[in-house]
């Protein structure tokens, strides 16, 4: 449903679209990164039975320490428009092959894919298999995992394909799963509010769902989707203030200063256009006619009416005046 009106808005369009299939992990408290690891490294630097226990700990209990479980969130991106044509909630810290596939059959039940780019985590020969024979999807992007192979040639045809002659060119859209997951936690914080498996489960696949509507319900130039979008129509759209959507007095001041910026973008592009004429007319102290497609509103700081200046004195007016 969301990808059929995503089609009808022209956010999905195209017969061979790119996913990008990536990981990534969210956090199960507000506490910041900083303050995580300086208590951790109190309790280690201290002379406290934590910091006793951990100074003999074994690699297992070393690797659970900084390796604590955490939510993860695997998705297919639509590179085109960041929209997520698959996702698979599950905790981590786990492998990233086990998830390829279900999250592909969910993109190509939805996209008629024909490319796939992913990153080292998702080597594996089986995954440019599935993609090839099963899925008939033509070109793949997957970068080999050095801890795989080293220095040597893999012994796989697919991973071999991709030693010989690796398609970079495609492989660049892999940073648009990047950007999906930098603005799903931005916008909707890096922290899960569940506390359990299966409700922060179901709270991943919300922010799926919201993350997708955001990008579908909202028109393309806003402030959630800046993927199409060049670097001077980036400036020009975003160099004014964002004012609060409190409540209606809000809304009507960011409506009024959204529309002045606009008309005073259109008048300066007529007076570009027919710069010749509003300097004549302003040595002749005339208001030029405002252009068509400016509003009565933008001409409010325009003279109403044309007043000419008066005869001088001893001289007679022309005729006809």
């Amino acid at each position: 449903m969301i990808f059929a009106r995503a089609a009808a808005a022209g956010l999905a369009t195209g017969r061979g679209p790119t996913v990008a299939i990536d990981a990534s992990a969210f956090e199960l408290r507000a506490a910041s990164f900083y303050y995580v690891h300086r208590a951790r490294d109190r309790r280690r630097g201290g002379v406290g039975r934590r910091a006793r226990r951990a100074a003999h700990a074994g690699p297992e209990q070393l690797y659970a320490q900084l390796y604590a479980p955490h939510p993860k969130l695997t998705v297919a991106v639509h590179t085109a428009s960041h929209l997520i044509a698959g996702a698979l909630p599950g905790e981590g810290p786990t492998a990233d092959v086990p998830a390829f596939e279900p999250v592909l059959r969910q993109a190509v039940t939805l996209l008629r894919v024909s490319a796939v780019v992913a990153d080292a985590g998702f080597d594996c020969e089986a995954a440019h298999r599935l993609c090839h024979r099963t899925f008939r999807i033509r070109r793949t992007a997957i970068r080999l995992n050095p801890r795989h192979t080293g220095q040597r040639w893999p012994q796989t045809p697919a991973r071999r394909a991709m030693r010989r002659q690796f398609p970079w060119r495609v492989y660049r859209r892999r940073q648009q799963a990047e950007s999906v997951f930098s603005r799903n936690k931005r916008r909707l914080g890096v922290a899960l509010t569940a506390r359990t498996a299966a409700h922060q489960r179901e709270e991943l696949v919300l922010r799926v769902l919201t993350h997708n509507l955001m990008i579908l319900l909202v028109p393309p130039a806003n402030l959630f989707n800046r993927a199409s979008l060049t670097p001077k129509t980036r400036q020009a759209q975003f160099s004014a203030p964002v004012f609060p959507r409190g409540g209606a007095e809000g809304d009507d001041r960011g409506a009024e200063y959204r529309e002045r910026q606009l008309q005073k973008r259109l008048f300066g592009s007529w007076m570009e256009r027919n710069g010749a004429q509003a300097r004549r007319c302003s040595s002749e102290r005339l208001v030029p006619a405002p252009p068509p497609s400016l509003s009565a509103s933008a001409c409010k700081h325009r003279r109403d009416s044309v007043s000419l200046s008066a005869p001088a004195e001893g001289r007679a007016p022309a005729d006809g005046c």
